[in-house]
């Protein structure tokens, strides 16, 4: 038959195996392990059905959409946002006032101070100055006044004086001065009064002597200066401390008063100092004038009646008279009463009237 011995023409002149019949290939799916994501997933299935029709992927899960916030919350949060902003604003506020007020305290106080110092330099100038205006009286015009002021030159201070004190002083708008002189216990020991000062453009220089006519109590005292028109106490009054003179026989005698060259003007004499040595602590003593009368002779009586190695003091007062006589100046002597004849320790000159 023809198609028997065609299909065998065809094995024969071929000589060879005919070939297996190839069966189609199933891809099989790889395995999922832990690592692989879902990402690998959905490109391994898309491979696997790449040309299975009507199995191509579509996304099916709507997209998400975003929601919209809360009008409630928003207000919440911005009213929240405006109390926070608005305590901070305040508390900004609070520490600016406090800055502020400080800074205004420390600019007043120093406003005060500076008020206070320019006050102080006013009064100075002022004082200095020492212009008053004195309205005349009956008529609408003023004219200025110099306030009256004084300056001592003479004593210096604590200066060693005897019974005459020079006195030198400048006076500016005073025509009459007024002196006085004390010891420290408040004894005063002498004074004067100038008047009719003339004055040259409204100033001038005093020069007077003044006389010590006490015999003073201690070794100090002072001197005060003062306008006659006004009382010792014046603002303007002027004080200057002083040493009186002592007469001494070294470990003997030491005479506080009467002072060298002390006026003796009035009917007593006081006698003030301290002996050492003597019979009974008794002394003699005279006044004898240049003409070699004795006005006064008499004995001083320590204030103790033991005989002792130390001072003893004495202050005793004794009675003169009226003086008679020319002579002007006399002689103080102090003599041991046990010595017959008198013979002076201590002299001390003295003016009389």
């Amino acid at each position: 038959m023809s198609m028997d011995s065609t299909f065998d023409n065809e094995n024969t002149s071929n000589d060879s195996i005919p070939e297996p019949v190839a069966e189609p290939v199933v891809k099989q799916a790889p395995e999922v392990t832990g690592d692989q994501s879902p990402d690998s997933h959905f490109d391994d299935a898309n491979i696997m059905n790449l040309n299975t029709p009507g199995t191509k992927f579509e996304k099916n899960s709507p997209s998400e959409k975003t929601k919209k916030p809360d009008p409630k919350v928003l207000a919440e949060v911005f009213k929240q946002s405006f109390e926070e902003e608005k305590v901070k604003s305040k508390t900004s506020q609070s520490q600016y006032l406090y800055y502020l007020i400080v800074f205004v305290i420390i600019i007043v106080g120093l406003l005060f101070i500076r008020q206070l110092s320019l006050q102080r330099q006013i009064d100075e100038i002022k004082t200095n100055l020492a212009v008053t205006v004195v309205p005349i009286q009956g008529e609408g015009t003023i004219t200025p006044s110099i306030t009256q002021s004084m300056k001592t030159i003479k004593p210096e201070e604590f200066q060693e004086v005897s019974g005459e004190v020079d006195l030198s002083v400048e006076v500016e708008s005073i025509t009459r001065i007024a002196v006085k002189i004390f010891d420290d216990n408040g004894v005063e020991l002498g004074g004067f009064i100038k008047n009719d000062i003339a004055l040259v453009n409204n100033k001038a220089l005093v020069n007077e002597v003044i006389d010590i006519t006490k015999s003073p109590s201690v070794s100090v005292g002072y001197l005060v200066i003062y306008p006659a028109d006004d009382d010792i106490n014046s603002p303007i009054s002027k004080t200057v401390s002083l040493k009186f003179s002592r007469s001494t026989v070294a470990e003997k005698i030491n005479v506080i008063g009467p002072v060298k060259n002390q006026l003796v003007n009035n009917t007593d004499l006081d006698f003030v100092g301290e002996l050492k040595g003597f019979k009974n602590n008794k002394i003699g003593v005279r006044l004898v004038d240049t003409e070699g009368k004795v006005i006064i002779e008499s004995q001083l009586q320590g204030l103790s009646d033991n005989t002792s190695q130390d001072y003893v003091k004495f202050d005793q007062t004794v009675e003169i008279g009226t003086l008679s006589g020319t002579a002007e100046t006399g002689i103080v002597e102090f003599y041991d009463i046990s010595d017959t004849t008198k013979t002076s320790l201590l002299n001390i000159p003295v003016r009389l009237r």
